[in-house]
This record gives C-alpha cells, sequence and structure tokens, in this order.
C-alpha cells in the first residue's frame, strides 16, 4: 500500500522522473550521508590537534567537567579531596 503520490504506481510520473527518484532515494541519501562525514573527517584530519585536547586517556574528572570548564577544578575534584563516608552509616550509629 503505498504512503503518498509518490510511492503511488498510478501517480507517481505525474510527480517526477526515475532519475529524479533516484536523486531522492533513501539509499543515496544516506550514502552522501556518509560521503560527507568522510570529508569531515578528512579535514578535521589535516588540521593541527590542539595541545591540550582532551582524549580517551584523560583524567575522568577532566573529562566529566562541563563544556569550557576543563581547566578548573570541577565538584568531583573537589570531593575527591575529602575522606569516604557514608551519610546513611554515620546517621545509623550516631545518637539520638
Amino acid at each position: 500500500m503505498p504512503s503518498g503520490v509518490f510511492d503511488s504506481t498510478l501517480l507517481k510520473h505525474m510527480w517526477g522522473t526515475d532519475e529524479l527518484r533516484a536523486v531522492f532515494n533513501d539509499e543515496n541519501r544516506v550514502q552522501k550521508w556518509y560521503d560527507y562525514e568522510a570529508a569531515l573527517a578528512l579535514a578535521q584530519a589535516e588540521l593541527d590537534k590542539h595541545p591540550e585536547a582532551i582524549g580517551i586517556g584523560a583524567d575522568p574528572y577532566v573529562i566529566i567537567r562541563p563544556e569550557g570548564d576543563w581547566d578548573r577544578p570541577g565538584v568531583l575534584d573537589l570531593s575527591s579531596t575529602r575522606a569516604a563516608a557514608s551519610p546513611l552509616r554515620s546517621a545509623a550509629v550516631s545518637p539520638t
């Protein structure tokens, strides 16, 4: 069952040619997306890598900082200097 005039066997000839449909079909569209991504990757590869770029081997605390704040300590950086404690355990053993 066709979903519109472009898919209809009876009406599709009124809305374009086989050549034009080939340009806008799904396979061609996805291939153009892949071509774009490949061209973008090649262009980015030609650029110099930033000396302070964050990579997969970077400190996890640095990776999860908010966008643009990689040079400043985040909340987890500050909390990592404290001793580990459980608020539930502290409440359970404290006298009431």
